[in-house]
């Protein structure tokens, strides 16, 4: 690993750190706001770094998080949508016949999808004069 590579590294993991100590304790916010009021330059842009890295990596982890919930949701009416009628089937059949007829289902679907996106390649001729004619395929 690179010094470079070692620098981001080290970058990454201080935001990521700042960012849930920043949301987690407390006492953070104080001293980065003492330290956006200290006077010096330096300390200053630190304190600013530091507060606006929190509320965007908090900004960052509440839409991640309702992203999460969205997408649990989401499979959950899938697995029920899709689920309940296997297991439907399952208990009907049993499991070598409902095998079979997802085998069968699956490749009905591949022929579909196969045949339906096909491309057809078309001639056409197209004659100018006695002696020049163009093929233009399609």
């Amino acid at each position: 690993m690179d010094l470079e590579e070692k620098a981001g590294l080290i970058c990454v993991l201080w935001d990521i750190f700042l960012i849930f100590s920043a949301i987690y304790i407390p006492s953070v916010w104080y001293t980065l706001f003492w330290l956006l009021e200290s006077g010096n330059i330096f300390l200053e842009v630190i304190g600013g770094i530091g507060i606006a890295a929190a509320i965007i990596g908090a900004m960052i982890m509440v839409i991640a998080l309702y992203y999460a919930i969205v997408y649990i949701f989401l499979a959950i009416a899938i697995i029920i949508t899709l689920g309940a009628p296997a297991v439907a089937l399952y208990y009907f059949l049993g499991l070598e016949h409902s095998l079979i007829l997802a085998g069968v289902i699956t490749a009905v679907v591949f022929l579909y999808l196969i045949e339906t996106r096909t491309v057809r390649v078309e001639h056409h001729t197209v004659t100018i004069a006695l002696n020049k004619r163009y093929v233009i395929k399609r």
